[in-house]
C-alpha cells in the first residue's frame, strides 16, 4: 500500500487529473481506504504537535489550539478529514448524481489528507528557516500551500466526476472543505443518519 501511494504521488505531479483518476479506479476496500486516511492523518497531527508548540507557544494556553492535547488535536483533525470525505460521498452521489460508494469517497479524500501533511511540513519549515535566519516567508509560503491543497481537492471532485467540467467541480469542493473544517460533527452524524437509511431500504 505504501508503495502504491509513493507511485501515485509521483504521477500525480506528472499527471493529477490521470493520476486521481487511475487512483480512483483502483479503490481498495473500506476498511483500507479508511485506515489510509486514519494513518495520513495521525502523521499531520504528529508533525504538528512537533514543531506546533515551539512555533507558536501561545497555542497551549487555555482556548489555544493545542491547550487540549494531542489527543483532543487528533480527534478534531480526523473529525474534520473524515467529514470531507463523508461530503464527497454526499455530493457526489446525490448532488452530482455519481455511483461514488464510501469507500471511493475516503480513498479520494486521501490525495487531500497527504497534501495537508505537505502544508504542514511548509509551515515547519518556514518556522525552522526564520529560526535560522530571521527571515519570514511563513505567510507567503503558507498562502501558496492552503491553496495547493485546495487545488487537489478541486482534482479529486474532478476524477470522481470526469464528465462535470472544472466549474462545476468548484461548488462541490467548496462545500466538502468549508462542512468538514466547521460542521464536522453535523456532516458525520448526517452521513451515517443516510447510510443507516440507505440499508433500511
Amino acid at each position: 500500500m505504501i508503495a502504491r501511494i509513493r507511485h501515485g504521488i509521483g504521477h500525480f505531479f506528472q499527471d493529477p487529473l490521470e493520476a486521481l483518476a487511475d487512483m480512483q479506479a483502483n479503490t481498495p476496500s473500506t476498511p483500507v481506504a479508511a485506515s489510509c486516511l486514519l494513518l495520513a492523518t495521525l502523521v499531520l497531527v504528529l508533525i504538528d504537535m512537533i514543531y506546533g508548540p515551539l512555533a507558536f507557544p501561545q497555542s497551549l494556553q487555555p482556548g489555544g489550539k493545542r491547550d487540549m492535547g494531542a489527543v483532543v488535536v487528533a480527534a478534531v483533525e480526523l473529525s474534520r478529514i473524515f467529514a470531507v470525505a463523508a461530503s464527497l460521498w454526499i455530493g457526489g452521489k446525490h448532488i452530482m448524481g455519481q455511483p461514488i460508494t464510501g469507500a471511493t469517497a475516503l480513498w479520494m479524500t486521501l490525495p487531500y489528507a497527504i497534501s495537508l501533511i505537505g502544508l504542514e511540513l511548509v509551515q515547519a519549515a518556514s518556522w525552522l528557516l526564520f529560526v535560522l535566519t530571521s527571515i519570514n516567508v511563513y505567510g507567503p509560503m503558507f498562502t501558496i500551500g492552503f491553496g495547493g491543497t485546495l487545488l487537489v481537492l478541486v482534482i479529486s471532485v474532478r476524477a470522481i466526476a470526469p464528465e462535470k467540467d472544472w466549474l462545476a467541480c468548484l461548488p462541490l469542493a467548496a462545500i466538502a472543505f468549508v462542512a468538514g473544517h466547521y460542521l464536522a460533527p453535523a456532516v458525520l452524524v448526517f452521513a451515517a443518519s443516510m447510510l443507516i437509511l440507505e440499508k433500511l431500504r
